[in-house]
């Protein structure tokens, strides 16, 4: 007979997707928090999962091992950190506290900031109609503030109406 008590550990999925609340997801009504159970036994039931922000506490929905509670956003906006507790019962049916776990995010709340700056055209060569290249070179740089993802800029350059 098994004489060891159930355990279990509570570990958050990435919060909005990568620990960072943008203006957009804290412009919602709520934010879904979700995550799961590790180290269960066979036959472990995991009773209950309560998530705390800020000193308000959240009962979560349960799914096998794993678990998901909609936050208001506005308390979320006013905290960096969640926590969660839960108990879990084994098939002998004893049941023991999981452990508390906490999941810290970021919020990232001010506009992205992108400024462009042209160095050269054509590598300083003069450019004009009688002596135009079929191929005009620009070189310069893009600086993206710290609120953009550089996997989502995208830079085209437009002369005279055309891209």
């Amino acid at each position: 007979m098994d004489k060891t008590p159930p355990q279990g550990e509570i570990v958050f999925d990435k919060i909005g997707g990568d620990n960072v609340l943008n203006q957009s997801e804290i412009g919602q009504a709520t934010i879904t928090l979700s995550g799961k159970v590790n180290r269960l036994g066979e036959g472990d039931e995991i009773r209950s999962i309560t998530v705390n922000v800020g000193g308000n506490q959240y009962p979560a929905s349960i799914t096998g091992a794993g678990f998901s509670v909609q936050v208001p956003a506005e308390i979320l906006a006013a905290n960096t950190s969640v926590s969660a507790q839960g108990m879990i019962r084994d098939a002998a049916g004893r049941s023991t506290t999981v452990a508390e776990s906490t999941q810290t995010y970021e919020l990232k709340t001010t506009l992205p900031t992108v400024s462009v700056t042209v160095e050269s055209i054509n590598g300083n060569q003069p450019v004009n109609a009688a002596k135009l290249p079929e191929q005009v070179n620009l070189a310069g740089r893009l600086v993206l503030g710290d609120t953009v993802a550089p996997e989502t800029v995208k830079v085209a350059v437009e002369v005279g109406g055309k891209v």
